[in-house]
């Protein structure tokens, strides 16, 4: 899991503490951690962009639901509105999503050339 999540250029786990006594440790999972195989292989489509990983989250999220708002990219992130939309107008900008709307009805779908890449 570790080996696909680097080569989908995603943060991988840190262990926070170990016990070699006791043959424990502690590990903390972020969302990111929980993305499934074909998830991040799908992602490794996106390694040349200079992504965060939240905005990898958005893209699984786009690619999944069909469509992402602001309102689910800040749930998806726990972030405040202006970053969530400096966020997806910066994939937008990078033509991974199409802005559809105006305002608080804005959302994005993934860009059309990425629709033929889905897996399935």
């Amino acid at each position: 899991m570790r080996e696909w999540m680097r080569e989908a250029g995603l943060t991988t786990p840190p262990i926070i503490e170990t016990d070699r006594e006791s043959n424990e440790f502690d590990l903390v999972l972020l969302s990111h951690h929980l993305l499934d195989r074909e998830a991040l292989e799908w992602l490794t489509h996106f390694r040349d962009f200079n992504l965060s990983d939240a905005q990898r989250r958005a893209l699984v999220f786009t690619q999944e639901v069909g469509a992402i708002t602001n309102q689910d990219y800040r749930q998806l992130n726990g972030i405040d509105t202006l970053h969530a939309s400096a966020a997806l107008r910066g994939l937008r900008d990078q033509g991974l999503l199409t802005q559809k709307g105006k305002g608080n009805k804005t959302y994005y779908t993934l860009a059309p050339n990425l629709e033929k890449e889905l897996p399935g």
